[in-house]
């Protein structure tokens, strides 16, 4: 059985197999340290951490804010020896289904076959590609800022909607002011 279980943020801790693939699937850079991630969950209730189970095994994970105007995918990922077996695919149509707003996420930009190949992946389940310039802030002081772009599911339009949406990400999620 497939499912997508949401972590309770008033009674659930942080597993340790969402540690693990979170830490492995994730620069540095572009990942918040236990301490902030546990924050994040237990303090913001506008953002979900959610395990994606196959067979009672959790092989991945979704991370997501809702805002007013539209939901922000921060995290997904599968676990490494889970991937390239459609699990991905199958647990991103499932939550996008869900969702009643339109959906934005972050990816690198398309600079190696990794990258281009993540795209691709996005854009086979309907999301479109930003190819504006957009910066994510660091995480914390230790990390740097990285050079990322944007894609949407569902029904925005770049021209109208690309400040609203770097400022709601920079300052809910990052705690900076967009500039």
């Amino acid at each position: 059985m497939f499912q997508i279980k949401q972590l309770d943020r008033l009674t659930d801790s942080i597993p340790s197999s969402f540690e693990i693939i979170y830490t492995n699937s994730f620069p540095a850079d572009e990942r918040r340290n236990a301490t902030d991630l546990a924050q994040i969950h237990q303090n913001k209730a506008n953002c979900t951490f959610n395990l994606i189970v196959y067979d009672r095994i959790e092989i991945g994970l979704l991370v997501s804010w809702e805002f007013d105007d539209f939901y922000y995918l921060e995290h997904f990922a599968i676990a490494k020896t889970y991937r390239n077996r459609g699990y991905g695919k199958k647990a991103l149509n499932l939550w996008l289904s869900n969702r009643l707003k339109p959906v934005v996420l972050e990816v690198e930009p398309p600079t190696n076959e990794e990258s281009k190949r993540r795209i691709r992946f996005y854009e086979e389940l309907g999301l479109k590609f930003w190819n504006v310039n957009y910066i994510q802030p660091p995480y914390s002081p230790d990390k740097k800022s990285v050079h990322l772009k944007l894609m949407s599911f569902g029904d925005l339009d770049i021209e109208k909607s690309y400040e609203q949406i770097k400022r709601v990400l920079h300052k809910e999620v990052y705690g900076v002011v967009a500039k």
